[in-house]
């Protein structure tokens, strides 16, 4: 019997030898349209498969809750009470009877509901039909009460967690004020103070058509994906998209640590990145596979693991946003190596950043990308979270297919250039967390970024 991951690979293969071929049939095939009280709508048919994934997307994360902290995530989470005649369990309980999966995630760009079910006329209409109730949410105090316990409790245990502690550490300092700036779940003392009508204010402001975007993969056709969006565009007001989000300020050089009793510390060192509509965008994307992108043979791995034994792994990655999102590098390390970690991690950035990469690390990383790219696309889900970021950031159809030719293209004196010209302004933070004194390793340390 042959085994499924050959196909995969020879599916990687044929990828990679089309795309450096130049053919130019497209990756997706994605339908788009606009409803008529302005939802996005972004559809894909996957007929080999009876199940229709879908998500709906809103301009309605943390970035968007002012000084309400939590107050994105309270609302988002309280969407699965469904109206006044439903509760949270009722809901739960009739979306698995046919079988279907409903979800709910807040990050601090978007808000999102996504849908799972059997694309058969019944089992279909059933779960639209609780997705509808859904969007007409009641928000009870009682309900509210409830969730609340459990926000203070996720905030109160994530202080037991070094890396989630130095996550929320960096964008602390790294954003201050700028809407990026707190954790999506909020503050004890914000999220008790959040009240019923704070809930509705930012559901009728932010959960609106004209804020929304709807993605469908699945066994449909355009005509009934058309008939699908326009049913649950309708059950939105119109509303306006919010203004765009403020450029984050750049900083000067900063360190930071927060002691915290635990045997491993984390390490967290970055500065402001680069959005993927960025001309360089490509270039810097090949670049960071080279540097920490990549697995068992990026720079940062092989310095601080192979070499020198430093930590289970180290790496880096950018995290592009609606306003500029961050570049960063991290590592968790044994306390007493904090000092020697950390300058092995600035030395090897620093050195990416003035010399740039090799010529085998670019081909090398250009293929990683390239006969990676499949997996976007081997399944309904994967598909949908796929079209979804084109959805939501508002991309070309064509994204991924021109991402891949400029991939192709990419030279090392583009990522040199691209690098020297990201960072090399920049001001970077350090954000440790662990037990060893702030004064030792700061003193042991200094930023050789620039």
């Amino acid at each position: 019997m042959i085994r499924i991951d050959f196909f995969i690979r020879l599916v990687m293969v044929f990828f990679s030898v089309s795309v450096f071929a130049g053919e130019t049939k497209p990756l997706l095939n994605i339908e788009n349209w606009q409803t008529e009280n302005g939802m996005r709508v972004y559809f894909v048919a996957a007929p080999t498969l009876p199940i229709l994934d879908m998500e709906l997307l809103f301009d309605a994360g943390s970035s968007r809750e002012g000084s309400q902290y939590g107050l994105a995530s309270l609302t988002n989470t309280l969407l699965s009470a469904g109206g006044v005649n439903d509760t949270n369990d009722s809901i739960a309980e009739a979306f698995s009877a046919i079988g279907a999966e409903i979800g709910f995630e807040v990050r601090k760009d978007l808000a999102a509901i996504q849908l799972r079910t059997l694309s058969a006329a019944t089992e279909q209409e059933k779960a639209l039909a609780l997705l509808a109730k859904i969007l007409t949410p009641a928000f009870r105090g009682s309900d509210l009460a409830r969730e609340k316990v459990k926000q203070i409790k996720a905030i109160e245990l994530k202080q037991d967690y070094p890396d989630k502690v130095a996550q929320d550490l960096f964008f602390a300092s790294l954003y201050g004020d700028h809407p990026y700036g707190h954790p999506s779940i909020g503050s004890l003392d914000t999220v008790k103070a959040i009240t019923e009508k704070d809930l509705r204010q930012f559901f009728d402001t932010f959960y609106v058509a004209k804020n929304a975007s709807l993605v469908m993969v699945g066994a449909l056709d355009t005509q009934a994906a058309k008939k699908i969006a326009e049913t649950l565009s309708k059950r939105l007001n119109s509303g306006v998209k919010p203004a765009a989000l403020p450029t984050p300020t750049d900083k000067q050089d900063t360190f930071m640590q927060k002691a915290m009793n635990s045997q491993q510390s984390q390490i967290m060192y970055g500065t402001l990145g680069a959005s993927r509509l960025d001309a360089t965008w490509p270039a810097l994307f090949v670049g960071n596979e080279v540097l920490g992108g990549g697995t068992f043979d990026s720079r940062l791995f092989v310095e601080i693991r192979e070499k020198h034994g430093l930590a289970y792994g180290a790496n880096s990655y950018f995290i592009p946003m609606q306003s500029t999102g961050p570049w960063l590098a991290s590592l968790q390390t044994r306390t007493e190596k904090q000092s020697e970690a950390l300058s092995r991690l600035k030395n090897k950035v620093n050195e990416f950043i003035q010399q740039g990469p090799t010529e085998a690390e670019v081909i090398a990383a250009k293929q990683n990308i390239i006969s990676g790219f499949p997996l976007s696309f081997r399944s309904n889900g994967s598909i949908l979270d796929s079209v979804s970021i084109i959805a939501f950031y508002n991309l070309p159809i064509s994204y991924y297919d021109d991402f891949l030719k400029a991939v192709s293209s990419t030279t090392v004196k583009d990522i040199h250039s691209a690098f020297q010209n990201q960072f090399s302004n920049h001001g970077f933070l350090t954000v440790i967390v662990g037990q060893e004194k702030i004064q030792d390793v700061k003193n042991k340390t200094k930023n050789t970024s620039k």
